[in-house]
C-alpha cells in the first residue's frame, strides 16, 4: 500500500532533485513501517526494514535518477533535455561550473562499481523480454 500510493507522490520529480536531503522521506516510511507492525518508535531501522523486506528510499530515488539520467544520454538528441544536458557536461568539463545533480550521477555509479559507464552510457544495453 505504501510503495502504490505514498511512494509515487513522495518522489514526484526525484530524478532531478534525488540528490537533496531524503531524511524527510526515510522518516515518513520509517514511521509507517513500525506503525503496520506495531512497535516501538525506538525499534531499530534496519530490524524493522529487514522484517518487511524494504529498502531504504535512497535506493529507489538512485533508481529512479540513473534511469533518467540514461534516457538523457541515449535519447533523441533534438529533445531540449537532452540538449541541456549535454550543455551542463560541457560546461563542467570546461570547468565553467560544477553541478550537483552530475556529481551525484557519478557517484551513484561509483558506488555501483560503473565509473567507466560515465564515458561510455552505450555499453550499457538495455533488453526487455516478454514472457
Amino acid at each position: 500500500m505504501f510503495d502504490s500510493l505514498v511512494v509515487p507522490i513522495a518522489t514526484y520529480g526525484c530524478e532531478v532533485w534525488g540528490f537533496r536531503n531524503l531524511a524527510v522521506l526515510e522518516k515518513l516510511q520509517l514511521q509507517f513501517c513500525k506503525y503496520i507492525l506495531k512497535i516501538n518508535r525506538s525499534t531499530c531501522t534496519v530490524m524493522v526494514l529487514g522484517e518487511l523486506g524494504r529498502l531504504p528510499i535512497e535506493y529507489v530515488v538512485s533508481c529512479k535518477m540513473l534511469g533518467f539520467w540514461y534516457r538523457l544520454v541515449t535519447g533523441h538528441s533534438n529533445k531540449i533535455s537532452c540538449i541541456l544536458y549535454k550543455l551542463l557536461v560541457n560546461l563542467e568539463k570546461q570547468n565553467v561550473y560544477s553541478f550537483d545533480w552530475l556529481s551525484h550521477i557519478k557517484k551513484i555509479l561509483a558506488n555501483c562499481g560503473m565509473e567507466n559507464v560515465w564515458d561510455e552510457p552505450n555499453i550499457i544495453s538495455v533488453s526487455y523480454t516478454h514472457l
